[in-house]
């Protein structure tokens, strides 16, 4: 319930979620609701995620029990509390009966579900539900539905019809028998004015009971319309995985659930994504084939095409972000370290000194394992000063045990002034399927003194010099 990690709302924004909201949501404003507020809130560790993941996996194979499930916990009976108003005694009686109704539903489904279901998850969640509405909700409901008092001993009872489940009131407190006996002694009235009296005298009772219990409706109504809705965000996170595998499918765009692995301080996880796409306008885009590398602190993703490098970051801000609140991701395979913060970056609209003190602020907050994705923070540097920064930024990154990625178009950022343990470096390119991530230099960097640098390891003018 509290909020992300430093920076996660932001990157949220940055990567183009919302997106990935809307088809998980498909225009149900409750689906849209529980959507955001699981991708606001990432796990923390690799057994978490394997835990979550093993409750989707039920999940997408019982799909119609759990979104029956989440009609039933968003149906009219949630909302009718509210549309009966406070003093409507007979109002709120039919949505306690509605109520009555759909806890009835709730905990036949829930049973089901437990002897069908695999996961440790959905079994607890499935028994642990059905246990509190029938031992907690429903046998309250049937307690206060057969006995509804007031103290000054009006007393009515309410039986369940076993057909329409719809209550059937009476009034059991009769006129006080002193009203009576000094009726009969008196012989103040006839037969037929008695009855009349004793009816009027009832019916007043009555009205007066309603008004009396209608309180005691409403405080329960409302807390059911709280436990109903609580129990719809909770399966919410379901059936947006369930819309999400579905959109996937129908867009023919691969999808896994990944192997998610805790950081270790002695080795950093390797990174390994194959079919990686991101959702964008309501499709799937591919980004790369395949990037695979283990141990990288830095990713150098350079291109021209200020858009393809965007997609990309925003690609790799999906597939972590997704991963790490147990959602299916858009990847063939994904194999990808825990991370506890991700973290957006970019130069976008600032000048020199506006953007780094950002960036160092940022960047000062790191916790272990975080992923940085920086769009452009080098357009403004020539090489040396390109460098020396990028020699600062990895001091700062490998001291917080942090990752990073870059998407830069800058030619003096390159495999040579990077050329360090620990950095990796991506070419982005477009094809008639999509961006590709080529593993490889930027291409604005393959000049002949690098290339001959890259494959002989020595730099061309020292060889030539030794040559002669």
């Amino acid at each position: 319930m509290g909020e992300g990690p430093f920076g996660w709302n932001e990157a949220l924004e940055a990567t183009g979620t919302d997106a990935l909201v809307k088809l998980m949501a498909q225009g149900d404003v409750g689906l849209t609701a529980a959507a955001k507020h699981a991708l606001a809130h990432p796990l923390a560790t690799a057994t978490e995620v394997a835990y979550r993941q093993d409750a989707v996996r039920d999940a997408l194979e019982h799909a119609q029990a759990v979104k029956h499930l989440f009609a039933v916990c968003q149906g009219e009976a949630v909302h009718a509390a509210d549309a009966a108003g406070t003093s409507d005694f007979l109002a709120l009686a039919d949505v306690a009966a509605q109520h009555v109704q759909a806890l009835s539903e709730l905990a036949q489904v829930a049973r089901d579900m437990h002897h069908d279901v695999k996961s440790v998850a959905l079994r607890r969640f499935a028994d642990e539900m059905a246990e509190l509405v029938e031992e907690g909700y429903l046998k309250s409901a049937d307690e206060m539905l057969r006995e509804i008092c007031r103290p000054s001993s009006a007393l009515m009872s309410a039986m369940l019809d076993p057909e329409t489940l719809r209550p059937r009131y009476e009034l059991r407190s009769y006129p006080r028998r002193t009203d009576w006996l000094r009726w009969k002694v008196t012989g103040a009235v006839t037969a037929d004015i008695e009855d009349d009296a004793a009816a009027a005298d009832r019916a007043s009772r009555l009205a007066s009971a309603r008004r009396a219990l209608a309180p005691v409706l409403w405080e329960w109504t409302s807390r059911m319309g709280s436990f109903f809705a609580a129990l719809r965000d909770e399966l919410g996170f379901y059936v947006a995985a369930i819309n999400l595998a579905s959109a996937y499918k129908d867009a023919g765009c691969a999808w896994c659930l990944p192997q998610v692995e805790d950081v270790l301080p002695e080795e950093k996880p390797g990174y390994h994504a194959h079919a990686l796409s991101y959702a964008e306008g309501g499709s799937f885009h591919l980004i790369a084939d395949e990037i695979s590398a283990k141990g990288i602190s830095c990713w150098l993703a350079g291109g021209a095409d200020e858009t393809m490098r965007r997609q990309f970051l925003s690609a790799w801000g999906q597939a972590e972000i997704l991963a790490l609140t147990g959602f299916p991701v858009p990847a063939e395979e994904l194999t990808l370290p825990v991370a506890t913060q991700v973290v957006w970056l970019s130069s976008e609209g600032k000048d020199v000194e506006e953007g780094l003190a950002e960036a160092g602020e940022k960047l000062s907050k790191l916790l272990p394992g975080s992923i940085v994705l920086w769009d452009e923070p080098f357009s403004w540097f020539s090489q040396t000063e390109a460098a020396e920064l990028v020699s600062g930024l990895m001091g700062t990154i490998a001291e917080a045990g942090a990752e990073l990625v870059i998407g830069t178009a800058n030619p003096h950022i390159g495999a040579r002034n990077l050329a360090r343990r620990g950095v990796f470096h991506l070419r982005l390119e477009q094809t008639q399927e999509g961006l590709r991530a080529v593993p490889g230099r930027p291409r604005a960097d393959t000049r002949l003194q690098d290339t001959f640098e890259e494959v002989f390891g020595e730099r061309l003018d020292v060889a030539l010099k030794a040559a002669r």
